[in-house]
This record gives structure tokens, sequence and C-alpha cells, in this order.
């Protein structure tokens, strides 16, 4: 989904979050954006349990976030994909506010959703300044510069797409490139 103008981001990510179902993964890039973002979320929506989850954490914090996952005692996580990796907890949305850094990233991440059998709705925003932004970082970074120019492409690529994004998965994971 297209993200808003800058200027109107805040009030178009507490809309997506009060009408997301809970609970709810929210990730983001850096550790610093989720820390801010489950700060804004805290404010605006007092009632809803908050946290942020990222492994610039204390193990203690870490741990006291991943108890309450597991007892399903939160509503919204603005994580970093340092969560989810072996915890199974029912997951309703995974919303990317950010762009992933490659596919597969961003297919391992939705994965957390729905894994209790329950619907479960993925939304990743973008726009097209954060694609140029992620090609610059991908650039800049030096090393498999080239494979990772070209993870940049596929996920401008999905975000773009006008035809089934589900088929592009199953194509992608399919090609060569990707199973060699």
């Amino acid at each position: 989904q297209q993200k808003a103008a800058l200027q109107m981001q805040d009030g178009q990510f507490l809309a997506v979050v009060r009408t997301a179902a809970k609970p709810c993964l929210i990730f983001l890039n850096s550790q610093s954006r989720c820390e801010r973002k489950a700060q804004l979320l805290l404010t605006q929506f007092p009632r809803l349990k908050v946290s942020p989850f990222h492994a610039g954490m204390t193990l203690e914090r870490k741990n006291a976030v991943l108890r309450a996952a597991m007892a399903c005692q939160f509503d919204v996580l603005c994580c970093t994909v340092a969560f989810g990796m072996g915890v199974n907890v029912p997951i309703n949305a995974v919303i990317h506010w950010e762009l992933p850094l490659n596919i597969e990233s961003y297919v391992q991440a939705i994965g957390r959703a729905g894994r209790d059998g329950s619907m479960a709705h993925c939304t990743l925003f973008w726009n097209l300044s954060e694609v140029a932004a992620l090609k610059t970082r991908v650039r800049r970074d030096g090393i498999a510069v080239e494979r990772r120019a070209a993870s940049a492409l596929d996920v401008e690529r999905y975000c773009c797409l006008s035809s089934c994004r589900h088929q592009f998965l199953v194509d992608y994971f399919q090609s060569p490139e990707v199973l060699a």
C-alpha cells in the first residue's frame, strides 16, 4: 500500500494500527524507530498493550516482552526482524511500515501471521522515495553489492506489482537464482 506524504505518515500509521486486527506485529528497520513508534502508540492509544522489540534491548527486557508475547498479553509489538524466530504466538496482522531489505526477510516476517490457522492480514507500506533509499543503502553497504542490489530491485518489483503478489512470491522462490 502506498505510504502517505511525509507530513501525513503519523496519521496514516495511527489509523492503520487502530483498525488492524490484534495481536499485531509492526516491522521497522531500526531499533530507534521501533522505540519511537511504540512510544507514539502508547501516547495515542494508552489502553493498547504496546512494546518495542529489537536486538538492542537488554536481555531482561527482551525476555519480559517474549514472556508477554507467549502469554498473548500484548496488542502491538513494534519490532525489527529480531522478533519471531522460533516464537510461535498467534498473530493476526503483520504490518511492514518500512521496506524489508529483501524478499526473503519479508516472507519470513509475514509467515509469523496466522500460524494458529486463523485469518491474518499483512500490509506492506512503501513509497518511491523509500525504494530509492533502499537502493542507495544497498550500494553503500558494500558487501555482496551485486546480490543485494538485485534484492532491492526484487522488493521494488514486488511493491509496484499490479498483478498477483502471491504468484510473484511463488515464482520468486522457484527461480534458479534463489534455489542456488
